[in-house]
């Protein structure tokens, strides 16, 4: 039995799937400790021909669904086909750098965590040209997995690796958010929240760069933050406070951090996805954030402002912003990568 599975659900990406696949097979072929499981969302693009070039690989199975069951169960699909001691995400639209597979390979075997949070780079167009960094350099080894998920969230789909019998547990947990309207990728935050406090630890943040995220705080992204983060992922540590699992504390900590990104987050709806912010929407935020007054004299203004107004500045700071990102982390890239950038 492998010791990790690489789980993918796709649906309909099949040109990303192609690059992510190519640069994964050669890593599943050096690490005879791992396998590559992909659950196909019953897509209508080109994926099943993506897909039918990796049948017969060895240690690469490939799934096929009748019917779209939905982001969350293919999800959930993907883990429960795994037959390995630990399952790490990957999204059909990131980019696994030369080094992830053995990497977590050698994290897990090395500290036997509960959960294990990748660190990456965020890019737009170019995989090899970053405009954001997760975390740090290091890896950081915490004694209590809400440890981990005070610096991390545990938010990001591709970075996160857990024991797959933790994961199997918290299955019902992700139906029961499914049920009571959670917004997409509910089953994400199920399986790696639940995992993360049902265990304790060792947790561990992995500090290389293992993988580039599409998309990243782009107007590209197919979700809405606001929705995702600000209002859902609140509901969702609510849930493990209600059930004494996380610190009441650590969640005022939380929403605190996830406070100050709204911001942000307005803005980026408002002026490059050119939508408003629902009635829904303001009022879920006015619930959990009412009582502090970097709400009122922040967020809430960013609103109602008009947009000519906030448009030039915004722009031109977000392009500065990026540029010197992009220069500072192509120093931090590994070499294969680095070299290659242009």
């Amino acid at each position: 039995m492998p010791l990790l599975s690489i789980c993918i659900p796709t649906y309909n990406r099949a040109e990303c799937l192609a690059l992510c696949l190519d640069r994964l097979l050669p890593q599943i072929e050096a690490n005879p400790e791992a396998e590559l499981v992909i659950s196909n969302n019953a897509s209508t693009d080109g994926t099943h021909t993506i897909l039918a070039r990796f049948e017969g690989a060895p240690r690469v199975r490939v799934y096929y669904n009748d019917v779209n069951i939905g982001l969350d169960e293919n999800l959930i699909a993907v883990v429960e086909r795994a037959q390995s001691d630990y399952v790490a995400l990957m999204s059909d639209d990131d980019v696994p750098l030369d080094n992830y597979v053995a990497t977590l390979l050698d994290r897990i075997q090395k500290y036997r965590p509960s959960v294990l949070y990748c660190n990456y780079y965020g890019f737009s167009k170019d995989w090899k040209t970053p405009t954001m960094a997760a975390y740090a350099e290091n890896d950081i080894v915490f004694d209590r997995g809400d440890e981990l998920i005070e610096l991390t969230a545990l938010g990001h789909f591709s970075a996160l690796t857990m024991r797959r019998d933790l994961a199997l547990a918290q299955i019902p947990v992700a139906r029961e958010f499914g049920q009571k309207g959670f917004s997409r990728a509910y089953a994400l935050y199920a399986l790696g929240l639940g995992s993360a406090l049902a265990a304790g630890g060792p947790a561990v943040l992995v500090g290389p760069f293992l993988f580039a995220a599409r998309s990243l705080g782009t107007e590209e992204i197919d979700y809405d933050f606001i929705t995702n983060v600000e209002i859902d992922y609140a509901r969702h540590l609510n849930y493990w406070v209600e059930r004494g699992l996380f610190d009441p504390q650590c969640r005022a900590q939380k929403l605190r951090q996830i406070l100050y990104s709204l911001p942000q987050h307005i803005l980026s709806k408002r002026l490059v996805r050119r939508e408003g912010i629902t009635t829904s929407q303001r009022n879920a935020l006015r619930g959990i954030y009412g009582s502090k007054l970097y709400y009122w004299m922040v967020a809430e203004p960013l609103m109602g402002i008009p947009r000519f107004l906030l448009a030039p500045p915004y722009f031109s700071l977000r392009w500065l912003i990026r540029r010197m990102r992009t220069r500072k982390l192509r120093l931090l890239l590994p070499k294969s990568t680095s070299q290659a950038v242009v």
